[in-house]
């Protein structure tokens, strides 16, 4: 059976992650993985070690967020960077929009991320 192009493991706790992540890193398995969190970085990046795969060599690997000293970890975590001031400023001004007017539309506000390209996506980088 051939692995979908996405697929997303949800869990309980590590332990669960871990073994979801254990059945999809097959022959075939995923060639990149995308933690959402730390503690989803730390389940995946052990369930990789359980797997005996290494990153970037064999699945890259980048994260939500990451660790506050990326230099602690080898090889350093690539890592998708959300603006949490902007996010929270956002969040009161819709919070007092949806106050003062209690019946208008729901909106969507899209801010800006940055990455922070490191060595668990080397060599697989596009372009």
């Amino acid at each position: 059976a051939r692995m979908p192009d996405q697929l997303v493991l949800t869990g309980q706790d590590d332990d669960e992650l871990r073994r979801g992540l254990a059945s999809a890193l097959g022959k075939d398995g995923p060639t990149a993985i995308i933690a959402c969190s730390t503690p989803l970085a730390v389940a995946a990046l052990r369930g990789l070690e359980d797997a005996a795969l290494t990153t970037p060599r064999d699945v890259a690997f980048a994260t939500f967020d990451g660790f506050t000293y990326p230099d602690l970890f080898h090889p350093q975590l690539t890592t998708v960077r959300q603006p949490a001031f902007d996010m929270g400023v956002a969040a009161v001004q819709l919070l007092v929009e949806r106050l003062d007017q209690p019946g208008a539309s729901p909106r969507t506000v899209r801010l800006r991320q940055s990455i922070e390209l490191r060595e668990t996506t080397e060599g697989n980088r596009a372009g």
